[in-house]
């Protein structure tokens, strides 16, 4: 009877990634293929990047193979794939944070997250992709690609984070360091949130020890866990020489502070509901547990060090107005309602919902609202709307 009921749950996830990898892949090839005002997104750019053998991220020599041989068709399943892919590490990141190894029920949450997005309120706020906070951007190959790594290096991290200053191996040193590598030659910004925020956490725990008596073998592995993001650093490094370069197209690139002037640039009204309308459920789930776990204070941490980036700086030159720091800032809240969804699913295998009734009661709301508005974003992109809405 297990056996049979098992074998029912497998067959259901591989519909659903069957169902999943078909739409996306037709979303995919028509962004690859449209030349006009539909289906708008990078990839096309993405892709002439590729074929020109420029560009700052390792994805694009991946692409640049895949176009070779595969064309345009190839290209949309390889942008599928990655997104399947990302389903399957969520999974194991959702199981490692729920404990619970034997159920399917971190199937369909990962799913439904893929398709997360700020809560749609018509007449009030009707934003997917503008004047967000979090989403998903559909048009853009290298924030999947970034994501992908993104979510196995917390994944690994979390492994190791409670435990680092008792002793940290070398496989372990590197199955922190390896992924983070990867998503930095894709894309720079999961570096920027996490490197920034495991520096404060470093910092603490290395003057709490210098408190209680200095430890040799403890601030070693302080400083061990901070040199896992040494290899990125140096890929960032050659990333901003290309990305920067000096004296070029009549000025000069790089990131300059702006002080939350586009961050409020729509007024305060609106800042308010676009932060209500994106973290009310991660705020729920914060005040609920007061005393979250320590791997769950570093996630939080990290997305506010990433709202923080995100409001305080900007590029420069050319590149002043595409808001790249925002890639960061839809990554880390990919990861932080990872995270609360856990959370609020380990408050239900615990049967904590009599307890609880109001906090499970708005939390369910929340969700229905972020998943229903995500499912409508990803409708109107797949009849051919332009993603800027």
């Amino acid at each position: 009877m297990r056996f049979m009921k098992k074998n029912k749950q497998n067959i259901g996830m591989f519909v659903l990634g069957s169902f999943l990898f078909g739409i996306l892949s037709l979303l995919f090839y028509h962004q690859a293929v449209s030349e006009t005002g539909n289906y708008a997104s990078d990839l096309p750019a993405h892709i002439q990047i590729a074929v020109e053998h420029r560009g700052y991220s390792f994805l694009y020599w991946v692409l640049g193979v895949v176009y070779g041989l595969f064309g345009y068709l190839g290209v949309a399943f390889f942008e599928s794939a990655i997104v399947l892919c990302t389903w399957m590490i969520t999974v194991i990141f959702l199981k490692q944070l729920t404990g619970n190894k034997g159920t399917n029920r971190e199937y369909y949450a990962a799913y439904f997250l893929l398709f997360l997005t700020s809560i749609y309120i018509p007449g009030i706020y009707e934003w997917f992709y503008l004047r967000t906070v979090i989403t998903q951007p559909w048009h853009n190959i290298t924030y999947f690609g970034m994501r992908f790594f993104a979510v196995w290096t917390m994944f690994c991290f979390g492994k190791i984070y409670e435990s680092y200053l008792f002793g940290l191996r070398i496989s372990e040193w590197l199955s922190v360091a390896g992924p983070l590598l990867f998503a930095t030659a894709v894309k720079p910004n999961f570096l920027l949130s996490f490197s920034f925020a495991l520096l404060l956490i470093l910092i603490r725990d290395g003057y709490r020890q210098i408190c209680q008596g200095v430890s040799f073998l403890v601030l070693r592995n302080i400083v061990l866990l901070g040199m896992t993001v040494l290899p990125s650093c140096l890929v960032l490094y050659i990333q901003s020489l290309i990305l920067y370069p000096r004296g070029q197209n009549g000025g000069e690139h790089g990131i300059a502070l702006i002080w939350g002037e586009k961050f409020v640039q729509f007024g305060l009204l609106p800042t308010v509901l676009k932060c209500m309308c994106g973290l009310s459920f991660p705020l729920l789930v914060w005040i609920y547990h007061k005393k979250t776990a320590p791997f769950g204070r570093f996630i939080y941490l990290m997305y506010a060090v990433t709202l923080l980036q995100t409001a305080m700086l900007s590029e420069t030159g050319e590149r002043e107005n595409y808001g790249n720091f925002y890639w960061g800032l839809y990554n880390s809240a990919y990861i932080l309602f990872a995270f609360c969804l856990s959370v609020f699913m380990k408050d239900g295998y615990e049967k904590q919902r009599k307890k609880g009734g109001i906090y499970f009661g708005i939390g369910i709301l929340l969700l229905l609202g972020h998943v229903l508005s995500g499912f409508y974003y990803f409708s109107v992109l797949f009849m051919g709307e332009g993603y800027g809405i």
